[in-house]
């Protein structure tokens, strides 16, 4: 797919970016050295409410980390909320996990599903930022929400399974 992307579509390669890619020793690959130096200082000038979301992105650049970019906008104020719903859904889920696909309920194999993408893209965030995509914003976040009545839907269904077999 990256052969073809690369060969047949106005797209560098993925691969060898990340390939020619390096780690400073301050953990920033050198792709993302200026933009998150850059990022940082927007976001220190307003600690605490962010730069609001409508921000100039001529005078402060895509700082293509999720974290960053929420701590520019909404300041720490809108980031530690932000960050506790996706701690909270991921302990959650991982709660009523069963550790396989194949045997258990339609909704057991989803909330699976659905606990690694979230879990993937808690990781992803750190080098892209899903705010800045017209409709994957809301995808994720519908994700968080089906994720939510799954869990809902286990938990229902896990007592009355108690309650059959008392």
């Amino acid at each position: 797919f990256d052969f073809y992307l690369s060969t047949y579509k106005d797209t560098d390669s993925l691969l060898e970016r990340i390939a020619n890619t390096e780690v400073q020793s301050n953990l920033v690959p050198d792709t993302r050295t200026e933009v998150w130096a850059l990022g940082w200082d927007a976001f220190k000038e307003h600690v605490f409410l962010g730069h609001g979301l409508y921000f100039d992105y001529l005078v402060i650049k895509q700082p293509h980390n999720g974290y960053l970019w929420s701590l520019i906008t909404v300041g720490i104020l809108g980031t530690i909320p932000f960050v506790l719903v996706l701690i909270k859904l991921l302990w959650e889920s991982r709660k009523r996990l069963r550790g396989h696909l194949e045997r258990g309920s339609f909704k057991s194999g989803l909330l699976t599903v659905l606990h690694v993408q979230i879990a993937t893209f808690v990781i992803v965030q750190l080098r892209t930022d899903y705010q800045r995509s017209p409709c994957y914003v809301y995808l994720m976040w519908f994700a968080f929400g089906l994720a939510l009545v799954c869990m809902r839907l286990i938990d229902e269904e896990r007592r009355q399974a108690r309650y059959v077999s008392s």
